[in-house]
């Protein structure tokens, strides 16, 4: 193996996705309290590895870590110029592990002695598990991370379910999971069976990571000596968060979990690293150090923040007034020789919870569970009635925010005092009129100086009406968990227990005309000059409502929309799934909504394959590929229909004799397609080269999509619309755009 520096540029990209990818973090129990309801997600085995960018860009191949090294010429190496070296511009993101003689990952300790003292006999033991992707051959691949893993399984292919066809690099371990039983067995194969460190569960746009601990990281920003008969060895390091301005927020002292080797390796090190400090209660260091620390428990406290100059530490304004976090029995765990000293590596936020930990006054056990109950209507107390009051049976306590009676006058604690415990996800109901009249901190409720980041989602404008609590064993004692009422723009009114949310009195969504009608959504491109603004992809919507509808009865359906200036992919509005019907079409069509994509079941009646060229492909070409398939598709299957892509491409579908698992329809349609393909070097089941066509399934399965009939395409805004097979090779893309 060779190693050398890494162009620094590739080292920004590695470190940036590392911190980018930065999650929460809850144990086993924990996640299932707040996802069993969760119908879709990825579950990921977590490798104990070297988080590693591989590049490769026309022959050029190297493995990066984010501390700058760059390895080549080992077995891993190889394996990938022989496979993947034709491809440009492709950035790749995994693990780089170590295994034993069993074929397990060793801890990452371990690993790093062969990492970074490789010999010939040992590179044989150098694995790399893929779990992201951000562009291949300089196409960039979907913020959805279905996409994203269908992708990675393609290439690689999962160790779970195939043989595998290299013998060094894989995707991840993991699973597409319709429930939270599908991640308790992974947890239960490759944690508990195989020793692995945890799982990576990605729920919609968001990634938690599972592990049996809750593990910190922090940065030493000082030491202190050990007992009299032992000064010279280290007694305790201090610890520091960072906040966004790069300074930094002192936690706790560390002084369980050091051997007596390591207490003396380390106070050598501080005195080869000392600084100037605030005061002498400390060696104060180099904040250069990152360690991982776990914890029985975490709670909020006051600290002293400091600005390091790379000389010395100076106290910050407000001394001993900052708030921070402790924790309760921390012991070190390790070195994070992985991670750079980084406000977005040491964040507060990486602790589950901190908000609410934050916004309290004492400590919180992690995880918090909920329970529910029925819903009930109608709740009527002494002489007061409060319209539209919904409790459960777990509900205990109901205060009328406005007198701020306790309608349940059995709870101990104040409203006001229990308002101090809100995370930040309350939604809330407005035009209150009794706001006005309330004794409590009035700016605090008025509708025009609600503070978003304190009592609402950043979706919701909206001001309290009454509030219902309910007690948790996990929090001490008097700690209460909030239930609301909300409305929101569109006139939709619901009730909030928890992360629960029940519809109770319905819609009330009026018709949407864009705000911003100017805008330009897609960029000018050679079919429209001055591009497409909001409200001309709206206008063209509601021409085509009659028709788009029926695509999306009975299924929920994802959108391809376009938020601050980027184009995302969204499949839940509010925690719930996005279903359209007749209504909410016109809540969805906002002028910022370029793409409607119906989201496949486990089992469909259909299946299909997208004909997906590269730049360089003739649309001479593509037609005459895409009318071959249809004809050899036709031999096994009747094809309902052929449709233009809004791009460079068509759709195939086919009519299957019944509603058949979409997993095995994949497989079953890659085998035709192999067949189909043959010799034709042009054509390819996997990653295209730029004259390739791509015979592309991977969006085949539970939870994947493709355009709908009349969505436009986000980048040229051509409309998905049919063609007929017989005049498949006479298609023009002009006759597709929206004023055809």
């Amino acid at each position: 193996m060779k190693e050398s520096k890494a162009d620094p540029k590739l080292v920004d990209i590695a470190n940036q996705k590392k911190e980018k990818m930065a999650m929460k973090t809850y144990d086993l129990n924990g996640f299932v309290a707040n996802f069993k309801n969760e119908k879709s997600m990825v579950a990921e085995v977590k490798i104990d590895g070297e988080f590693t960018l591989l590049y490769i860009n026309d022959g050029d191949i190297k493995f990066i870590s984010p501390s700058g090294r760059v390895r080549t010429d080992f077995s891993l190496w190889e394996e990938v110029k022989k496979n993947f070296g034709h491809l440009k511009r492709t950035t790749i993101y995994g693990e780089l592990y170590v295994v034993d003689e069993n074929g397990f990952a060793v801890p990452y300790n371990q690993a790093l002695l062969v990492l970074r003292n490789p010999t010939k006999e040992n590179e044989n033991r150098i694995f790399f598990s893929v779990f992201d992707i951000d562009q291949i051959n300089g196409k960039i691949i979907e913020d959805d991370y279905n996409i994203v893993y269908s992708t990675i399984v393609e290439m690689f292919n999962n160790p779970i379910d195939k043989k595998k066809d290299y013998k060094y690099i894989h995707a991840a371990p993991g699973r597409f999971c319709g429930n939270i039983e599908c991640v308790e067995d992974l947890w239960k194969q490759w944690v508990v069976g195989k020793k692995q460190e945890g799982l990576v569960v990605h729920v919609g746009d968001k990634a938690y990571k599972v592990k049996e601990t809750f593990p910190v990281d922090a940065v030493v920003i000082g030491i202190t000596k050990g007992l009299s008969e032992a000064r010279d060895e280290l007694g305790a390091v201090l610890v520091a968060f960072m906040d966004k301005d790069g300074n930094f927020i002192q936690a706790s002292k560390v002084g369980t979990g050091f051997t007596k080797e390591m207490r003396k390796e380390w106070y050598e090190w501080a005195m080869k690293n000392k600084v100037e400090g605030p005061n002498t209660k400390f060696i104060w260091v180099n904040p250069e150090r990152i360690i991982e620390i776990k914890a029985e428990q975490y709670y909020k406290s006051k600290g002293d923040a400091y600005k390091f100059t790379g000389k010395n530490y100076s106290l910050l304004d407000n001394e001993g007034n900052w708030d921070t976090i402790t924790f309760r029995k921390p012991v070190f765990v390790r070195i994070r020789l992985d991670k750079r000293v980084s406000p977005e590596n040491l964040r507060l936020e990486q602790i589950p919870e901190s908000e609410l930990i934050l916004k309290g006054n004492h400590v919180t056990f992690l995880p918090s569970n909920f329970w529910y109950g029925e819903l009930i209507t109608d709740i009527e107390s002494n002489d007061n009635k409060i319209d539209n009051v919904f409790i459960t049976n777990n509900i205990k306590y109901v205060y009328e925010i406005g007198t701020k009676k306790l309608i349940n006058a059995s709870l101990s604690k104040s409203f006001w005092t229990a308002m101090s415990y809100m995370n930040g996800e309350i939604l809330l109901i407005s035009n209150n009129p009794l706001i006005e009249e309330q004794s409590g901190p009035k700016d605090y409720w008025k509708p025009d100086k609600v503070q978003h980041n304190k009592i609402t989602t950043k979706d919701f404008k909206a001001t309290p009406y009454y509030a219902v609590f309910t007690k948790t064993k996990k929090y001490f004692a008097d700690k209460v968990i909030e239930a609301y009422v909300f409305k929101n723009e569109e006139g939709d009114i619901y009730l909030k227990i928890g992360d629960v949310k029940y519809n109770i009195i319905g819609s009330n969504i009026k018709g949407y005309e864009p705000k911003n009608p100017e805008t330009i959504i897609i960029k000018k491109n050679e079919y429209y000059k001055n591009g497409l603004n909001e409200m001309q992809i709206w206008e063209y919507y509601q021409k085509v409502k009659k028709e788009m509808l029926p695509q999306f009865a009975d299924r929920n359906v994802g959108l391809v929309k376009q938020v601050d200036g980027k184009m995302i992919f969204q499949r839940k509005d509010q925690d719930k799934y996005i279903v359209v019907n007749s209504e909410s079409y016109d809540k969805y069509n906002n002028g910022r909504t370029v793409e409607w994509h119906p989201i496949l079941e486990a089992e469909e009646s259909f299946g299909f394959v997208d004909i997906d060229p590269q730049d360089k492909v003739e649309f001479e070409f593509t037609k005459k590929t895409t009318k071959d398939l249809h004809d050899f598709l036709s031999k096994k299957y009747k094809i309902t229909e052929v449709r233009f892509s809004g791009s460079r491409g068509f759709h195939i579908y086919f009519q299957l004799n019944k509603r058949h698992n979409v997993d095995k329809t994949r497989e079953e349609t890659k085998k035709l397609l192999i067949e189909f393909i043959g010799n034709n070097s042009r054509l390819t089941l996997g990653l295209a080269k730029p004259n390739q066509i791509r015979l592309d399934i991977t969006t085949l399965h539970r939870m994947g999509s493709l355009r709908a009939l009349y969505s436009l395409h986000k980048k040229t805004g051509l409309v998905c619309d049919q063609v007929n097979p017989a005049g498949i090779l006479a298609v023009k893309k002009d006759n597709y755009k929206i004023d055809k």
